[in-house]
């Protein structure tokens, strides 16, 4: 059953590459065979000569298999790769399956004649709220109406989504208290925890009136303004009668070693014995730029490799530093997107405190939090990250000592 699991379990990674599975027992010294259909086989040891002498007739990889498993390779999101969410190239962890059973179950058990059935499902960045959200959301009666809601700007992704199955339809929060929501049967919240006070009670009186199921997904900790922070809409969420909370709590999304360095740039001298062990960040790249130009020309070499250059969003009324910055998305446009390689830029708005704690100046809209924008945009990664430090030495030295052992 073992090796079944363990042949299963790489079969399923979407290589792009056929893929040839053998394993030996050396107990009985025989040879086995697994097939996609999950079946084995026992084969000669002739057999396994003339499979591994084909090899050279072909483009066969011949390196370290472990660098073919990329994240961005099976982590589909359905925002940023939305052809294969619904081509249904993705899989759900067994935490996430275990959950969406068990929502499916409750909706099943549930009669016309109770007031609202409500779902939440809650998780820090990476937990994969999204797509368990989506998968939900894509897998539903078709002769259902589905609503999504999105609380924040819609990106292209959504814009493809929409399209694509006649019963269900992508909004934006904003404005949605002025929409009949009551033909749909299904409504999905997504990025929960940011919308307003006006709009959640519009959702939520409209989901009990009509006795509609309702899904909503959320991270306290990923609010972006004080007035986020002050509608405090998980606490609302969380006193909904009869809700059904939901915690992911494995993070799918983000390599132990972006997570680690996420936290030291926070906190200078964070401990995890999960993450203490790593002795490098190959991942990571801190480069310094002694003034505007030079940091241009560093955003400017990173984009032409790849990386998306996140910018904090401006104000629309007063001058921000981050202003002459030409970016691809700022941190309002990157919610529930993920991105395999990006740049972020710090300049003197940023400093370490007494306590080594990360702090920053006021945004030019004071509503804004500047350190809440950059945990955003740091916890778009999927791959690699670039931090490009700007006229802030004291900075720079501080978070370089800190992640070279």
């Amino acid at each position: 059953m073992g090796l079944k699991w363990l042949f299963s379990s790489i079969i399923q990674q979407p290589l792009s590459k056929e893929v040839i599975l053998i394993a030996f027992i050396s107990s009985n010294r025989i040879f086995y065979r697994y097939y996609d259909n999950g079946t084995f086989d026992i084969i000669t040891t002739t057999e396994v000569i003339s499979i591994l002498s084909k090899q050279f007739e072909f483009e066969c990889f011949c390196g370290d298999i472990c660098s073919l498993f990329k994240t961005s390779n099976y982590l589909v999101s359905p925002l940023n790769t939305p052809h294969k969410f619904l081509d249904k190239q993705y899989f759900l962890t067994n935490q996430q399956e275990s959950i969406r059973l068990d929502i499916i179950s409750k909706i099943e058990k549930t009669n016309e004649s109770q007031v609202g059935l409500f779902f939440g499902l809650t998780g820090g960045p990476g937990t994969g709220k999204t797509l368990a959200l989506y998968d939900l959301a894509f897998n539903t009666n078709s002769d259902d109406l589905v609503c999504i809601i999105h609380c924040g700007k819609l990106s292209l992704g959504h814009d493809y989504l929409k399209g694509t199955t006649p019963n269900i339809n992508i909004l934006p929060a904003k404005g949605i208290h002025n929409k009949n929501l009551s033909k749909y049967k299904y409504i999905f919240v997504d990025e929960c925890h940011r919308i307003y006070i006006h709009q959640f009670e519009y959702i939520i009186d409209t989901v009990r009136k009509n006795h509609l199921i309702c899904i909503l997904s959320y991270d306290e900790n990923q609010v972006l303004s004080r007035t986020e922070k002050k509608n405090e809409i998980v606490d609302r969420i969380r006193a909904i009668e009869g809700l059904n909370e939901y915690k992911l709590t494995n993070k799918i999304r983000t390599n132990k070693e972006i997570a680690s360095f996420v936290q030291k740039l926070f906190y200078l001298n964070y401990k995890d014995r999960n993450t203490d062990n790593i002795l490098n960040y190959p991942s990571i790249s801190i480069v310094y730029a002694n003034n505007t130009l030079e940091a241009e020309h560093f955003i400017a070499a990173y984009r032409n490799r790849g990386y998306v250059f996140i910018n904090f969003t401006k104000s629309l009324y007063n001058k921000s530093p981050f202003d002459g910055f030409e970016e691809d998305f700022d941190t309002h446009h990157v919610i529930g997107q993920e991105f395999d390689l990006v740049a972020m830029l710090i300049d003197n708005t940023f400093y370490y405190d007494e306590n080594d704690m990360l702090q920053s100046n006021v945004h030019p809209n004071p509503d804004y939090l500047y350190n809440q924008l950059l945990f955003q945009g740091l916890t778009r990664v999927r791959e690699k990250l670039v931090i490009i430090v700007l006229d802030n030495m004291n900075f720079f030295e501080k978070l370089i000592k800190c992640i070279s052992k």
